[in-house]
C-alpha cells in the first residue's frame, strides 16, 4: 500500500478511536485542517471528477437527481432544526473496513499521490469497482434541500433528462444494507450481517410488519441496526409536504448495546408529474401519503412519476393497516409516519422480487436470504436468517447423457441441489459437500463422461474435488491459486478431463493447469479485466474448453476460441448486473453456450444461440 494510503488508514483509525472515547469525530474528507491526508483524498476526488468518473450533483432545485443516506448519532441534532447535520463530520466514526472507505483506500493503493484523471480512472478500475457500485458521501442539513452526492459510477450510462448520473435504487439497497455495517462507537454498535442473533431478535420485534412489503428497508434497519421500533418514526421539523422539498425521514433505533441513534433516508418526489410510468420499470421507491413515487430504470429514461394509486408497495405506519402485497392500494389515508423511503425490485412480469442482488465485485452471495417469496409474511421463518446466503449457480452433465443441466450450491448448508433437466422441478441429486464460504465448481475430474462436484476454498486456495455426486470425502486435493483469484474449470488440452485454473480480475490474467495436482500453470492467458466474471467452455465444439468473460456492467459476453491472448471470437449481449453467468451444452450438440441465473428470484434463462432465451424456469432459492 502507498504511504498516502497508510497515512489515511492510520488517521481514520485514530479518529474512530477518538470518537469511541468521546473525542471529536473529525472530518475525514472535507476538513482542510487534516491537510496531508485530505490532500490525497481531494486529489483523487478532483481527478475522478475531471475524468467524469465522479458526478458531483448539487440538489438545490432538482431534488429528483439523486438519493442519499445520512447517519446521525445525536438525537439533539434532529430535535433542533437549526443544527448542522454533516455526514462527513461523522464519517470518521465509521470503521475503516466499511465499504466507502475501502473504495478510497483501494483506489489510493493503486494510484499515485496526486493522480491525473487517467490515473484515477485506472486506479478505480484496478480496485474492481464496477458500474452501479456506488459510494454515497452525502452532505445534508435539516433545513433547505442542499445535498451533494458523489457517485462512483465507472461509466454508468446517463438517465436522459435527469441532468446527471444517479445511483440506482437497487444499488442503493446494497448501500443501506451492506455499506453501513458497523459503527465505531461502543455505544452505537451496529450489528453486522453475520450476526443472526441480532436478526432473530429484531425479527420478533417487527413480526407484525408485512415482511414482503418492507424488503430492503426493513432489512437495513433490522439487520444493520439490530432493533427496530415502528412506533418511533418521526420526521424532521422542516419537512414541507406541499413544496416537495427534500424529505428527511428519521427512524429511531436501539441496538443491543443500549445506545440510541437515527437512520435517515432522503428521497426526491417532485418535478416530473407529467411523465408516465414505463411498465417495464425495475425500480421503485415509496414516499409520503398522497405523494408520488419515483422510479428509475438505468439508462432507459428519466425518472418518471408513479402515483400512490397504482403502486404495489408497502410502508411502515403507526398501527395502521398495510397495503396488501398482492394488489395496488393508496397511501393517501396514511399519516406522515409513512414517509420512509425504501427501494424495491420488480420483475418485468410485474411480480416483486424480494431480495438484494449479490455484489458484482466478487460474485460472493449477499449475506441475506429474504424469505418472502417462499414463506410469505413469515419473517420468523428459519430461512430468514441472513447468515444464509443465496444459492450459487452451477451447470454440468450430472448423468452422463452429453447434455449440461443446472444445479445450485447453498453456501449456508454446503448442500448441492442438481437437476438432470433444464426445467423447474425437484432436484435429482442431493449432495452435502464443502463448507460455508466455499465457491462451487463442477467438472469431469476423472474423464468418465460425467460432471461431478467440487469446491474452491478462497481462504486457503485449496480445491476439494469429488468423482461422484454423492456425500463423501474428496477424491482430489489441489492447492492452486491465491488471494484475489477466482476459480475456473475446463478441459484446457482436450484430453477429456477437466482441470483447475484461476482468473485474476485485477489483471485479466488466466493461469490454467492441465492436471488436478499442485504445481505451476501450464497456460497463461491475458483476457478480460476488472469487473469481469470468468466463464469457460467449448465454444466451437472442438473438444477443448477456452476462456471467456461476462461483464455485469453491460451484460456483454466476450468468448475466445483459443487459450491465447487476443480479441474475442464471439460477443453476445445477454443478461445484466443482476445475473450470474453460466455456460453449458444445453441441447447436446457438443457446443457450449451461455445462460444466466437471476440471483434474486432463482430464475434461469439459457440460450442455445447467445441471443434468444431458449429455456426459462425457476430452480433454487433466490435472494
Amino acid at each position: 500500500m502507498l504511504t498516502g494510503a497508510r497515512t489515511l488508514a492510520a488517521m481514520v483509525r485514530s479518529q474512530a478511536q477518538l470518537a469511541q472515547r468521546g473525542g471529536p469525530g473529525g472530518n475525514v474528507f472535507m476538513n482542510a485542517k487534516r491537510a496531508r491526508s485530505v490532500r490525497a483524498i481531494s486529489a483523487l476526488f478532483v481527478a475522478l471528477t475531471v475524468s467524469g468518473t465522479i458526478a458531483v450533483q448539487a440538489k438545490a432545485d432538482t431534488p429528483r437527481n439523486g438519493y442519499g443516506l445520512f447517519i446521525a448519532d445525536d438525537e439533539t441534532n434532529w430535535a433542533n432544526p437549526n443544527a448542522s447535520l454533516n455526514l462527513d463530520e461523522r464519517f470518521a466514526r465509521l470503521r475503516p473496513k466499511l465499504y466507502r472507505l475501502q473504495i478510497i483506500w483501494n483506489a489510493l493503493e493503486a494510484a499515485p499521490s496526486n493522480p491525473t484523471p487517467a490515473e484515477a480512472q485506472a486506479a478505480l478500475e484496478r480496485a474492481a469497482w464496477v458500474t452501479r457500485t456506488h459510494a454515497l458521501i452525502d452532505k445534508a442539513r435539516t433545513q433547505g434541500v442542499e445535498q451533494i452526492v458523489l457517485t462512483l459510477r465507472a461509466n454508468e450510462p446517463s438517465n436522459a433528462g435527469t441532468g446527471g448520473y444517479v445511483p440506482t435504487p437497487t444499488r442503493y439497497e446494497i448501500e443501506i444494507a451492506k455499506v453501513v455495517q458497523e459503527f465505531a462507537d461502543d455505544v452505537d454498535v451496529w450489528g453486522g450481517a453475520n450476526e443472526p442473533n441480532l436478526w432473530k431478535t429484531s425479527a420478533s420485534t417487527i413480526g407484525a410488519i408485512p415482511f414482503n412489503t418492507l424488503v430492503a428497508y426493513q432489512a437495513s434497519l433490522a439487520e444493520v441496526v439490530g432493533y427496530y421500533d415502528p412506533t418511533a418514526i418521526w420526521t424532521s421539523p422542516d419537512f414541507n409536504d406541499e413544496t416537495g422539498a427534500w424529505a428527511t425521514y428519521v427512524t429511531n433505533y436501539k441496538n443491543a448495546g443500549g445506545g440510541w441513534g437515527h437512520v435517515a433516508a432522503f428521497h426526491p418526489y417532485a418535478g416530473a408529474a407529467a411523465q408516465s410510468l414505463a411498465t417495464t420499470n425495475d425500480y421503485a421507491a415509496i414516499v409520503p401519503s398522497g405523494k408520488s413515487i419515483w422510479v428509475t430504470e438505468v439508462g432507459a429514461h428519466a425518472s418518471p412519476n408513479l402515483t400512490t394509486q397504482n403502486a404495489r408497495v408497502g410502508w411502515i405506519s403507526r398501527g395502521q393497516a398495510s397495503c396488501p402485497s398482492s394488489s395496488p392500494c393508496s397511501l393517501a389515508s396514511h399519516d406522515r409516519v409513512a414517509k420512509i423511503a425504501y427501494y424495491h425490485m420488480r420483475d418485468h412480469s410485474s411480480t416483486w422480487d424480494t431480495a438484494l442482488m449479490e455484489s458484482t465485485l466478487d460474485r460472493r452471495p449477499a449475506w441475506y436470504t429474504w424469505c418472502a417469496a417462499t414463506h410469505g409474511d413469515n419473517a420468523l421463518h428459519a430461512d430468514c436468517d441472513p447468515a444464509l446466503g443465496e444459492d450459487r449457480a452451477v451447470a454440468g452433465d450430472w448423468n452422463g447423457d452429453s447434455t449440461d443441466t443446472i444445479g445450485v450450491f447453498r453456501p449456508s448448508t454446503a448442500m448441492w441441489y442438481l437437476r438432470d433437466a433444464n426445467s423447474s422441478g425437484s432436484p435429482d441429486h442431493y449432495v452435502n459437500f464443502g463448507a460455508t464460504g466455499d465457491i462451487p465448481v463442477a467438472g469431469d475430474w476423472n474423464g468418465d463422461g460425467t460432471d461431478t462436484i467440487g469446491v474452491f476454498r478462497p481462504s486457503t486456495a485449496m480445491w476439494y474435488l469429488r468423482d461422484s455426486n454423492t456425500n463423501g470425502s474428496p477424491n482430489h486435493y489441489v492447492n492452486y491459486g491465491g488471494a484475489g483469484h477466482l476459480p475456473v474449470v475446463g478441459d484446457w488440452n482436450g484430453d477429456g478431463t477437466d482441470t483447475v485454473g484461476v482468473f485474476t480480475p485485477s489483471t485479466g490474467m488466466w493461469q490454467l493447469r492441465n492436471s488436478n495436482t499442485n504445481g505451476s500453470p501450464n497456460i497463461f492467458v491475458n483476457f478480460g479485466g476488472p469487473g469481469h466474471i470468468p466463464v469457460a467452455g467449448d465454444w466451437n465444439g472442438d473438444g477443448t474448453d477456452t476462456v471467456g468473460v461476462f461483464s455485469p456492467s453491460n451484460g456483454m459476453w466476450f468468448l475466445r476460441d483459443s487459450n491465447t491472448n487476443g480479441s474475442p471470437t464471439y460477443q453476445y449481449n445477454y443478461g445484466s448486473f443482476i445475473h450470474a453467468p453460466v455456460a453449458g451444452d444445453w441441447n447436446g450438440n457438443s457446443v457450449e453456450r451461455i445462460g444466466v441465473f437471476k440471483k434474486v428470484s432463482a430464475l434461469w434463462q439459457l440460450s442455445n444461440s447467445g441471443t434468444s432465451v431458449d429455456y426459462s424456469f425457476a430452480f433454487g432459492l433466490g435472494g
